[in-house]
């Protein structure tokens, strides 16, 4: 399995309304491609100064299925739409096993 975890940090000007069409934009990703599991999206709901605004955490079977993802047209217009309003955007894809 391949987690696949991004953090986003948006604009201090973002409207909180944007924010929310960004998390719906991404949440409508789930299942976008084969091999696509368990998929995450949510707005940071603390006040800690290191938290992040906006996290993504996604399984996927494969490197393939998540490269298939990235490469998809839909996820590449929801990217386009939530890169509009980011300021920093930091990822991780690491690999682990399946739970026994």
């Amino acid at each position: 399995m391949i987690e696949h975890l991004v953090l986003i940090n948006f604009r201090p000007e973002t409207p909180p309304e944007v924010r929310d069409e960004c998390v719906q934009r991404l949440r409508d990703l789930a299942n976008l491609v084969p091999g696509q599991g368990s998929w995450r999206v949510g707005l940071n709901v603390t006040e800690m100064s290191r938290a992040w605004d906006l996290a993504i955490a996604g399984e996927f079977n494969s490197l393939d299925d998540m490269f298939d993802y990235r490469a998809h047209p839909t996820h590449r217009q929801a990217q386009a739409f939530v890169d509009q309003w980011t300021a920093q955007t930091v990822g991780a894809d690491f690999e682990f096993p399946n739970s026994p």
